[in-house]
């Protein structure tokens, strides 16, 4: 076997491994979409991290986009509504941040991850809920989405930008040449 063989097949376990392992572990009865799944998380910092999650979709499938999106406006950077409600004006969480993680192989989620302090905790949960029924109900400004838009074109554009990305690509262009013209790497 070549080498190009040997790896995409490694790839194709490995990634079979990997579905196989989340399908486990993700399965679980349907829920509503209004409540989240909780998770708590202790640590010896003495302050717990909490995640709620949504069902999300697969990666570029029907509302994937819109849940990036979502996620810029709800908990990515100094503006967004998480950080300036739930941490600058209530001040019940020290971190608080939210995305969505998509999986080509399946359904991934939508989650927002927060660190307080024990007696926060169920007020910090309360906030965070109530912020997304807000956006539910009402939707998010013009002025949010254009913003959540330009940070996302944005950080893709510097994605691409970076030496691993640079580095990378003509690897994935000589991959791409081989499979479209039939030649071994």
């Amino acid at each position: 076997y070549s080498l190009y063989e040997l790896f995409v097949g490694c790839c194709c376990l490995l990634s079979y491994l990997l579905s196989c392992f989340f399908f486990l572990m993700i399965r679980r009865p349907p829920r509503s979409t209004l409540f989240p799944y909780t998770t708590l998380f202790r640590s010896d910092v003495k302050l717990p991290r909490l995640r709620l999650a949504w069902p999300g979709t697969r990666i570029g499938g029907k509302h994937d986009y819109a849940l990036d999106l979502l996620a810029q406006v709800l908990g990515q950077g100094e503006l967004s509504r998480l950080v300036q409600t739930v941490r600058n004006d209530k001040q019940l969480v020290t971190s608080i941040e939210a995305y969505n993680l998509s999986f080509t192989w399946g359904k991934g989620y939508f989650g927002i991850d927060m660190m307080t302090s024990s007696d926060k905790l169920a007020a910090a949960k309360k906030a965070v809920i109530e912020q997304v029924h807000r956006i539910i109900a009402g939707g998010v400004s013009p002025a949010e989405l254009a913003r959540a838009k330009a940070k996302t074109i944005t950080s893709v554009v510097m994605a691409s930008q970076t030496a691993h990305a640079a580095a990378s690509r003509p690897a994935s262009d000589l991959a791409r040449k081989s499979v479209v013209e039939g030649t071994r790497v």
